[in-house]
């Protein structure tokens, strides 16, 4: 197997971080007294350029990184000291820092190689009511942020108490200082129904953010897909669902081909039964600024009795592209 140490950290719904230490398979295991100390050496030596910045590593979401030598086994290299909250994203890391958002709102940066907190930045309070259905209290940051390293920034959508609003968030990689601050409505949006739980994308300009409804599946809620610009306009683009239900709410969230294009998959359209005959538990295709109202789509042709009537959701796990002609 092929595991980059950054990835290598296992995530539990409590707020610890625990990485693992690749041995690689040209050397012997270290004796177990010795696991510990020798983890974050060889770690060091073997990692000091890994690099993770999105969702399963690159936009088509393969999750492979073949720069990284084979591994035969892997130990406990460090534990986060106590975090603020539980932590649902994927830690992403680079340039030597691992980075995580957790359900308080707050932001780490972590030594890569022995955990310690390089800086933590709080960003606002994460709301705790007012939700329609839902089992997770409370929500702050849910989805699995993204790098960009061109800009030094990540961002993070967090939902802010004191706008109940859902915001794109930039921040600065080395400091943790704000670089952008966007507030996400597009039209006919509802935060009390409506959930930010899917991965983060990048490109042409944009970050894109997905939503689908809260579990429950409360009220008339679409699947949304929302376009924020990196330069700091807030002329937000977006598209959503044409029939309720439908909900791009898989943890992968959005994935990109090499052309740019923006495909997401959606789950049933529970709001309206399984009536709906368009873009429910597809596979859809979008121009980068989501200017197709009717984009591209395709829907298993069992849809209704095999996906839909029995809550399956093909949306419930993301699209993963094998090339960019082909997706799985």
């Amino acid at each position: 197997m092929r595991m980059n140490p950054a990835v290598a950290a296992l995530v539990a719904l409590s707020p610890v971080l625990l990485a693992w230490s690749p041995v690689q398979q040209t050397h012997a295991n270290p004796a177990p007294s010795a696991v510990k100390s020798s983890a974050l050496t060889s770690s060091a030596l073997a990692f000091s350029t890994g690099a993770w910045s999105q969702y399963h590593r690159d936009n088509f979401h393969q999750a492979n990184d073949q720069t990284i030598s084979t591994t035969a086994s892997v130990s406990v290299g460090w534990t986060s000291p106590a975090l603020s909250d539980p932590v649902y994203t994927e830690p992403l890391v680079w340039n030597g820092l691992v980075y995580v958002g957790t359900m308080n709102n707050n932001v780490y940066a972590l030594n890569q190689f022995d955990g310690s907190i390089q800086w933590t930045v709080n960003l606002g309070a994460p709301q705790s009511d007012g939700w329609g259905c839902g089992n997770i209290n409370p929500t702050g940051i849910l989805g699995t942020p993204i790098i960009d390293p061109a800009s030094s920034r990540i961002y993070f959508v967090a939902f802010l108490h004191s706008a109940l609003a859902y915001y794109l968030v930039g921040l600065d990689l080395a400091t943790g200082a704000t670089k952008l601050k966007t507030k996400i409505l597009p039209a006919g949006f509802d935060w009390r129904i409506e959930q930010e739980r899917g991965a983060l994308a990048l490109g042409s300009g944009y970050v894109y953010v997905p939503f689908g409804g809260r579990a429950g599946d409360c009220g008339n809620y679409h699947g949304y897909v929302v376009a924020v610009p990196t330069s700091g306009s807030t002329a937000i683009k977006s598209w959503h669902t044409p029939d309720p239900g439908s909900g791009i709410w898989a943890p992968g969230g959005i994935v990109l081909d090499n052309a740019g294009r923006v495909i997401a998959t959606t789950g049933n359209g529970v709001s309206n039964g399984c009536n709906s005959v368009d873009y429910n538990d597809a596979f859809i295709s979008f121009p980068s600024d989501l200017s197709d109202a009717t984009p591209p789509y395709w829907m298993p042709s069992d849809w209704q009795n095999n996906w839909c009537f029995n809550d399956e959701d093909l949306g419930s796990a993301s699209p993963v592209l094998i090339n960019n002609n082909l997706a799985f």
